[in-house]
């Protein structure tokens, strides 16, 4: 196995499960190269991939390939290591991670660095719950040096929700855990979930209710898919 194999197997391991599309943005080799690859790592018993279905795909199904047992085995950090089962991923949590992959290719090609995706996220927090209140979708060191909570939002969800979630990335902020909060949304919902944000007005801060200062309000930053490219760099 050589370096790029080895890229393949640490991406696919740090986010589950991938795509062709996805792995060749991330590594910088060709579609057609990776299929070879992926092919061949598949041939040796490492990956394997499964047919799921994905309306924004033209034949209406996506293919996605993930590790074997084995395959976890060998990518394993930390003593840790989960295999692929296409069955026990809902279609949500698939569309869910292909969308911030897909953010995360366009991030790491602009020199971010660091990146912890939703699986490792979830695994820091269990451990350290009251540090993290807030779990995001990723964690990031921008370019600028930030340490970035990245939320992937393609739905909204109800105004009391977002109360709840900003009260604990403020008192993240505080507590000086991450330094940043990035939405990154589909663009006709963007200016929805940052207006729900806008008209919090009190957060429970260090054990009571306080105003919400000006000084978080922005350290939140909410972006939409396309201005996430453009920005993505001066973060």
């Amino acid at each position: 196995m050589d370096d790029k194999d080895r890229g393949i197997m640490i991406f696919i391991r740090d986010e589950t499960f991938s795509t062709t599309e996805i792995l060749s943005q991330a590594s910088g080799l060709k579609r057609s190269a990776i299929y070879v690859r992926v092919k061949n790592l598949e041939k040796e018993g490492l990956i394997k991939h499964s047919d799921v279905p994905f309306e924004v795909t033209s034949r209406g199904y996506l293919s996605i390939w993930g590790l074997t047992r084995e395959g976890a085995r060998l990518a394993a950090s930390d003593g840790y290591f989960d295999y692929f089962d296409a069955e026990n991923i809902s279609i949500m949590t698939i569309a869910h991670s292909i969308s911030l992959q897909r953010r995360k290719v366009v991030a790491i090609a602009a020199g971010w660095e660091q990146w912890l995706s939703s699986r490792r996220m979830r695994q820091i927090a269990h451990k350290d719950p009251l540090i993290w209140l807030q779990v995001p979708d990723a964690l990031a060191m921008s370019p600028q040096g930030k340490k970035v909570a990245i939320e992937l939002e393609r739905t909204k969800k109800t105004p009391k929700r977002y109360e709840e979630i900003m009260s604990n990335y403020c008192q993240m902020l505080l507590d000086k855990t991450i330094d940043q909060v990035i939405y990154i949304c589909p663009e006709k919902i963007t200016p929805a979930i940052e207006d729900y944000f806008l008209r919090v007005e009190a957060i429970f801060l260090n054990g009571r209710i306080q105003p919400v200062h000006e000084s978080f309000r922005k350290r939140f930053i909410f972006l939409s898919y396309d201005e996430w490219k453009i920005q993505v760099k001066n973060i």
